[in-house]
């Protein structure tokens, strides 16, 4: 009988990934305790983000928060691109390294636009919390995908449908930190409505929309 040669594509580097992510929960969770309570519940009260919302981005909380986003996002991204074989010719780790630069330069790109077209039109008063929420559900997004990041690459592949579902979700977590700053700001919004459906139309709505046409056309097609 011959032996059938078994090629095993090592997980140690993304094993070392998930374990980073769940060191900076645990590490955010023990120094922070009654917070990250609160930040646990965002979806079910606005608890946290009364308290927190005036909070610097660059405060210890949130950059822990921030990375376990970015390494969870950009692994759940990586996991995409390998279910769909759109890996050319690069290495495991050197595909993830571009993911995560790519997704931390759109994320960051964004930001920096957004704040300078507040400052333009002297809307900080209503852009900064409303950036501040949307901070907030992509870091609570980025934690519930850890464990959804651990099942599809040690257990099973995920399929379209999968993926579709998952997409839906984060654009309703978007959908809601949209509402909840709507209602905070509710008079200052509606004497502003112009401004307000400008900015979501050409940099919240807009980018996204582009980028899952990209998708669309070199991934999901």
């Amino acid at each position: 009988m011959e032996a059938i040669t078994r090629n095993v594509i090592t997980q140690d580097w993304f094993t070392i990934i998930l374990v980073a992510c769940m060191m900076l929960l645990a590490i955010t969770r023990f120094a922070y305790e009654r917070r990250f309570l609160n930040f646990i519940g965002v979806i079910s009260s606005d608890k946290y983000l009364k308290k927190s919302g005036k909070d610097k981005f660059q405060d210890p909380f949130n950059l822990m928060l921030l990375t376990m986003q970015l390494l969870s996002i950009s692994a759940f991204i990586y996991l995409i691109l390998t279910r769909f074989d759109f890996t050319p010719d690069l290495s495991a780790q050197i595909l993830f390294l571009r993911v995560i630069v790519c997704y931390t330069l759109f994320i960051g790109v964004k930001f920096l636009i957004e704040r300078i077209i507040a400052v333009l039109f002297n809307g900080e008063e209503i852009l900064r919390p409303y950036h501040y929420n949307k901070l907030v559900f992509r870091n609570f997004f980025g934690m519930l995908l850890l464990p959804v990041n651990a099942l599809f690459a040690y257990s099973f592949m995920p399929s379209k449908n999968m993926i579709i579902g998952i997409t839906i979700f984060f654009v309703l977590l978007n959908a809601f930190s949209i509402i909840s700053i709507i209602r905070r700001y509710e008079k200052l919004i509606i004497n502003n409505t112009f401004y307000f459906i400008l900015y979501l139309c050409a940099l919240e709505i807009a980018p996204y929309l582009i980028l899952y046409k990209l998708l669309s056309i070199y991934i999901l097609r």
